[in-house]
């Protein structure tokens, strides 16, 4: 599912207009990538938490020459699924506003 199509449906489950729906969407991620970025939790009951996690520095080998190579430590976003939310996708089933509403 593209941006776009994620907007068609808030859209037409909503009743907003496809450009509000555009710009929730675009609002929703600024904030959420800009709270993690600055080692912040974004948690939304029902469906999971974003967070950054800190990986260190290490020795690797660069897979064309075999030579080591140094990784420098960096951070990377992580996406935690909740509950509700790995049931939704193990039992192949929509997540409901049941779900979301359990683990609030």
């Amino acid at each position: 599912m593209t941006k776009s199509e994620l907007a068609q449906r808030l859209q037409a489950e909503t009743g907003l207009s496809h450009a509000s729906a555009l710009a929730i969407i675009n609002h929703l991620a600024r904030i959420v990538a800009t709270h993690v970025a600055k080692g912040g939790t974004v948690q939304v009951a029902g469906f999971g938490q974003f967070l950054s996690k800190d990986w260190p520095g290490r020795q690797a080998k660069s897979p064309r020459t075999g030579k080591p190579v140094w990784l420098p430590s960096t951070r990377i976003p992580v996406f935690r699924p909740s509950a509700g939310f790995k049931a939704a996708v193990r039992d192949a089933r929509p997540l409901g506003e049941a779900d979301a509403l359990a683990e609030i």
